[in-house]
């Protein structure tokens, strides 16, 4: 039950039906885009949002999945877990192995930088003042730009401004 007014996508009409149309049948549409057919316009921004994440020149589509699992897992996310877990099961990862990648970024499969790279958003949400110059150096000697780190690091947060909203209007 949404505690704001929504719209369901059996009821979508204009924008919102045309938002909620990027998503395919089988995935279905998250229960938090759901909660932001409250603010059209805001919803339409994040859907902006995540498609410049799934069209990202340098980290892989696995990336951002795994980034959005994890950081959901760790943070009571449930909805967004389940959703996620969905994707990667879709993608070939194993259950066993999606359950290690609550804390482990090597268990996703992903090549060894971008590990390195979802290591430390992790520890950007949890120590984000602990980050050093050191850590960012090495990403960069990884590859990295900075660019690259600051939008893996903002999709983990926004997973994290996503769960308070979840948390506070969906029962």
């Amino acid at each position: 039950m949404f505690l704001l007014e929504t719209v369901a996508p059996e009821a979508a009409k204009g924008l919102i039906a045309d938002l909620y149309a990027k998503f395919p049948p089988e995935i279905g549409v998250p229960k938090t885009l759901q909660l932001m057919s409250a603010s059209p316009g805001l919803m339409e921004r994040h859907l902006q949002v995540i498609d410049y994440f799934r069209n990202h020149k340098r980290l892989s589509p696995e990336f951002f999945t795994a980034l959005r699992y994890s950081v959901a897992a760790k943070v009571g996310h449930a909805a967004c877990e389940v959703f996620n877990r969905g994707i990667l099961s879709r993608m070939g990862l194993e259950d066993e192995r999606i359950r290690r990648l609550e804390c482990d970024p090597t268990a996703a499969g992903l090549d060894k930088e971008e590990e390195q790279l979802l290591h430390f958003v992790h520890k950007v949400v949890d120590e984000p003042a602990s980050v050093t110059e050191k850590e960012v150096k090495a990403l960069r000697s990884l590859g990295f730009s900075d660019a690259d780190i600051l939008d893996a690091c903002s999709a983990a947060a926004n997973m994290v401004a996503s769960s308070v909203l979840f948390k506070a209007f969906i029962r």
